[in-house]
């Protein structure tokens, strides 16, 4: 169990880092993650600054077109029961386009 100081440590670095992916601000992004951070997105790991990196820029968290350019995200029920976990995080993306 973490305390409610960790928790609210969480949720600002959770707040700092959609607000950077928001703006497309990689390198934003990028500060809230550990230099040795893994990312596991879809069952896929990210095992490295440059791939995260990479992950963000192709999904369209940057300033550069992306799969689901502009990305957007939106936090619900954000979720702080384990250590290792920070959070849930739905990702909203344009539906234009897609069918």
């Amino acid at each position: 169990m973490i305390d409610e100081a960790e928790k609210d440590r969480r949720r600002t670095l959770l707040k700092i880092h959609l607000e950077a992916e928001n703006r497309g601000d990689i390198e934003g992004v990028m500060e809230t993650f550990a230099p040795d951070a893994v990312m596991t997105y879809n069952h896929t790991e990210f095992p490295n600054p440059e791939a995260i990196s990479a992950a963000h820029a192709y999904l369209g968290f940057s300033r550069m077109q992306g799969a689901f350019s502009p990305a957007q995200n939106v936090a619900n029920n954000v979720s702080l029961p384990k250590p290792t976990s920070l959070s849930k995080v739905e990702c909203a993306v344009p539906t234009k386009g897609i069918s």
